[in-house]
């Protein structure tokens, strides 16, 4: 490219992806929100100490942290409420599971609380978003089921 020229969206090389328009804006931010807090969990591990006990934290918060955002990513594409609502269930666990590690690492000693403060939060607030939505989707699932009883019922009266 010359002269500043900018690609054209539909060029190939082009590594803007386009954003699903099914996908509501406020599931998009809940799926970036972990994808950013994931990618921040990779880089504390990797700044925690080649200790046998560094490596064990390390391993253990990518296995939890990474799977907060995979299982809310998985979640946009079930194909019914109930998965849905177990994917997002699942990546609401794991998040408290780091939360755990967090706080094994501070209590040991291995990192200094200050510097896995924000990492903590943002963590805490995960919970509570997907906690939040877990309770929504059930709640949105059970008075789906009244409904359909009374539509299968009158479907029956009238066939």
């Amino acid at each position: 490219m010359a002269n500043g020229e900018s690609r054209m969206a539909n060029e190939p090389n082009n590594i803007t992806v386009d954003v699903d328009p099914c996908i509501k804006p406020r599931d998009r931010d809940i799926e970036e929100r972990t994808f950013r807090f994931a990618a921040r969990i990779v880089k504390l591990a990797g700044n925690l100490p080649n200790t046998a006990t560094g490596r064990l934290f390390a391993n253990q918060l990518l296995r939890s942290g990474t799977s907060v955002g995979a299982n809310v990513h998985e979640a946009q594409d079930s194909p019914t409420r109930k998965d849905f609502t177990w994917r997002i269930n699942v990546a609401r666990c794991e998040a408290r599971e780091t939360l755990y590690w967090l706080r094994l690492i501070v209590e040991t000693k291995t990192m200094a609380a200050d510097k896995l403060t924000s990492l903590t939060v943002e963590a805490n607030e995960l919970v509570s978003i997907l906690t939040a939505i877990v309770k929504s989707a059930r709640k949105n699932m059970q008075s789906v089921k009244p409904r359909l009883a009374s539509q299968v019922s009158r479907a029956i009266r009238h066939s």
